[in-house]
């Protein structure tokens, strides 16, 4: 599937290859950054798993090729092979799920390479598995450049996978603020807001993908066990394998009524301006869109202090992001603010003061930008 033009002359071949292309947050950081490059690069995008549904998110107008999941790959010559069919000026690889393809590069490059790690897993969630710290440690010197997200991915990749600081860029995920709509510019009923969204109640909202590291699950039994449901609701966007036992969950607390899931959102920014506190109560995060969207829309941010969550939002916000295993003091935090505007107010605008100066897409396009001219020179 082909979107866009005839390609310019001019125009560096960038080959993306996905284990997906779906839903999820490298997919998100992929459309902003090509919708924002525009017409500099051509892309190809190969989905490992043939998912290319985040390719609704591209502009129209850009030369971008989409391709579904290859034939079968038996080896590393199969996986050269296919790489330079496309004959690319820069490959670009991401996360573990794409490591196969890492390998075929390392072995022969046919052209210069950026691996991009932007998080883990359920498998890895607590611990990373051993082979693949090695294989880490062994192929990604061979890359160009090793691209992270955040300082924590940083960290790990010069202590746990041995590169040298240079072959690491931290590029910091940005929102676009001027794209997220002004929470009092949706006061009232929008057309874009569910019929069953909870009216007149202080309302937390998360946004994931309800798979297991996620846990959702630890989210419903915090918001069930807070002493005072008087005035208070929960909003789940997303959709996934874990959703039934999730609202079954949600029917043995008692509180089904106050907890809603809304499922799959397209525009999930405009599903957060309704809402009063974000939360996310992951196992495993970096620096997920969902909490920079929240920042720009001057929300507080509650949940567990993973990755660079707690480090991303303000300092009047940090003390409200808990130890993943403490559902006490999880419910203790998300009680403070619901009891509290001033305090979400004040917290929620330090946050988006930080969003606009820390956490721009702008800046986020523009250092991609650099890096891929960068490699493609090399």
């Amino acid at each position: 599937m082909i979107h866009g033009r005839v390609p310019l002359i001019s125009q560096p071949h960038l080959l993306h290859l996905l284990p997906g292309f779906g839903t999820g947050g490298i997919q998100s950081v992929l459309c902003s950054v090509i919708n924002g490059l525009g017409r500099a690069f051509r892309h190809t995008i190969v989905s490992l798993n043939g998912d290319l549904r985040a390719g609704q998110r591209l502009a129209g107008d850009l030369d971008v090729e989409l391709h579904g999941s290859p034939a079968k790959m038996d080896g590393l010559r199969e996986r050269r092979r296919l790489i330079r069919s496309f004959e690319p000026d820069l490959v670009l690889t991401s996360n573990w799920g794409c490591f196969d393809w890492v390998i075929a590069q390392a072995i022969a490059p046919a052209a210069p390479h950026i691996h991009q790690e932007h998080g883990f897993g359920p498998d890895e969630a607590h611990r990373e598995i051993a082979r693949r710290v090695w294989a880490r440690r062994l192929v990604l010197p061979f890359v160009h450049r090793l691209v992270v997200p955040s300082v924590t991915l940083e960290e790990k990749a010069r202590t746990n996978w041995w590169l040298k600081a240079d072959k690491v860029v931290r590029i910091a995920n940005g929102v676009e603020s001027s794209d997220v709509p002004a929470r009092d510019e949706l006061q009232g009923r929008d057309p874009s807001t569910p019929a069953s969204w909870p009216d007149d109640r202080v309302t937390f909202v998360t946004v994931a993908p309800l798979r297991p590291e996620k846990r959702i699950d630890r989210l419903i039994r915090a918001f069930t066990a807070m002493p005072d449901h008087t005035r208070t609701a929960l909003v789940i966007v997303g959709d996934g394998p874990e959703r039934p036992a999730l609202e079954a969950l949600a029917r043995e607390s008692g509180l089904e009524h106050k907890i809603v899931f809304l499922g799959h959102q397209e525009q999930p920014a405009r599903i957060l301006a309704h809402g009063d506190i974000y939360a996310i109560t992951s196992d495993t995060e970096q620096l997920p869109a969902s909490v920079l969207d929240a920042m720009a829309l001057g929300m507080p941010v509650v949940g567990t202090a993973v990755g660079d969550v707690p480090v991303a939002v303000s300092q009047a916000n940090r003390r409200f992001t808990v130890q993943r295993e403490d559902e006490v003091a999880l419910t203790r935090a998300m009680s403070e603010l619901a009891a509290d505007e001033s305090l979400r107010k004040a917290v929620g605008d330090e946050n988006r003061r930080r969003q606009r100066a820390e956490f721009d897409a702008r800046a986020m396009v523009e250092a991609y930008g650099r890096l891929f001219h960068g490699a493609c020179r090399h």
